[in-house]
């Protein structure tokens, strides 16, 4: 992507993730948001997966299918449809709350017995 496009990109949420609204700093990502599947395979003179430059999705591949994110984001966000993607961090949420929520209704942990 030329710098040009990654600015018009980058001011697509004022310089914020799309996702989670955190400021954006050195070496934030344009995210796809309906995802382009890049073709790779294993290299196992590499020893790790390699891309080709070519993509199953190529129509998804425009300015306006992109948006702004941290790096966080994007890595979690990963080939996920943007539904998908949000599933995910509910899910995540839920689980991270759930404890706490938990002894906010009073629920206690029953006690080892050794």
């Amino acid at each position: 992507m030329k710098k040009k496009e990654r600015l018009l990109v980058f001011e697509k949420y004022n310089g914020k993730c799309a996702y989670c609204g955190d400021e954006l700093i050195k070496g934030w990502h344009v995210d796809h948001i309906k995802p382009i599947i890049r073709n790779s395979k294993y290299s196992h003179k590499k020893k790790m997966f390699t891309t080709d430059g070519t993509c199953k999705n190529e129509y998804n591949n425009n300015l306006e299918n992109c948006n702004p994110s941290c790096a966080s984001c994007n890595i979690q966000k990963n080939s996920f449809t943007l539904e998908q993607f949000r599933n995910n961090i509910q899910q995540f949420i839920i689980w991270s709350v759930k404890p706490i929520g938990l002894q906010l209704m009073g629920y206690k942990r029953p006690m080892r017995l050794n």
